[in-house]
């Protein structure tokens, strides 16, 4: 699938976004969250904010009904595959392997366009000393970036 059509050199597979299991209680909560934010879109007159609060709870409720995709990670030598959007090494500045703080490690891609710069990759199945060994012959690495993002752990403290 690389543009030079070899083998990768390391691959695995991982789905798009995990999938938390919600009691009632955490239902509820939301409501109750989301309830708050459209009176105070009313009470405000801010009508758009309201069908902003509307739209964020149809695209969590989409998101937990549909089950997320697996997609493929490859690494080779003139890039990465992503599910199936090939990114050559020129196109990426650095890269990071942190620790989550549910233990486990996740690939953090620092490309240098886009609106999404910055692509969190779980590490599933592989030695992240062997995906940082690999990686740093073609890239830097961004040694500052020690943690999962804020977003990261928020999401997944929140169940989102």
């Amino acid at each position: 699938m690389s543009t030079s059509l070899q083998q990768p050199l390391l691959a695995w597979n991982f789905f798009e976004y995990e999938k938390h299991d919600r009691s009632i209680w955490w239902y509820v909560v939301f409501a109750v969250f989301i309830g708050l934010l459209l009176v105070y879109s009313i009470v405000a007159s801010d009508y758009l904010f309201g069908v902003v609060a509307i739209l964020i709870t149809v695209v969590l409720f989409l998101r937990h009904w549909r089950d997320p995709r697996e997609l493929n990670f490859e690494i080779h030598t003139d890039g990465i595959f992503v599910g199936s959007q090939f990114h050559h090494f020129p196109t990426i500045r650095q890269f990071s392997i942190v620790q989550a703080d549910n233990g486990n490690y996740i690939l953090y891609i620092h490309r240098k366009v886009g609106f999404r710069n910055l692509m969190p990759i779980p590490i599933i199945g592989q030695e992240h000393s062997q995906i940082r060994l690999i990686l740093s012959q073609y890239l830097l690495e961004d040694t500052d970036h020690f943690r999962e993002t804020i977003w990261d752990g928020l999401e997944s403290f929140l169940k989102l």
